[in-house]
């Protein structure tokens, strides 16, 4: 399945999300605010935040967050890369299913992503959803 707004979430995230976001943590405070929100979601067993040199992005899963060695730059060690990365894992449920199916950027994980932004990032979610979609971004409204 295409993941057919990706490019546009990133481009929206980085001109509308990361400018609000300029403290860098290290691996070990990235772990405490993945278990943070984890915990807050009413979620057991979060992720294990890793610093890998094989990844250019951050990933996420239900299992692991994969962040890119800080010589590829600090940008991945950020609250609003993590909530990106924590949208993807609550919503990865393969774990459960044996499925492989992803939600890739769509609506649904933008929904997602909006809400941790607005709970963990005090942001507003009328200006993320107009901003998001007067981009051409879908957002699956509550």
């Amino acid at each position: 399945m295409k993941d057919y707004q990706r490019n546009l979430v990133y481009s929206w995230e980085n001109s509308i999300v990361a400018p609000n976001d300029n403290f860098v943590m290290s691996m070990s405070e990235c772990q405490n605010f993945v278990e943070f929100v984890w915990a807050n979601e009413g979620r057991t067993v979060p992720p294990l935040v890793v610093e890998s040199r094989k990844v250019i992005r951050a990933t996420g899963s239900r299992l692991t967050i994969e962040l890119p060695n800080i010589k590829k730059g600090s940008w991945a060690r950020k609250r609003w890369v993590l909530l990106h990365e924590i949208s993807h894992a609550i919503l990865d449920n393969s774990h459960i299913t044996g499925s492989t199916l992803s939600y890739g950027h769509g609506p649904i994980f933008v929904d997602r992503y909006i809400n941790l932004l607005v709970k963990y990032m005090y942001m507003s979610r009328d200006q993320l959803v107009s901003e998001a979609m007067s981009r051409g971004i879908r957002v699956a409204v509550d």
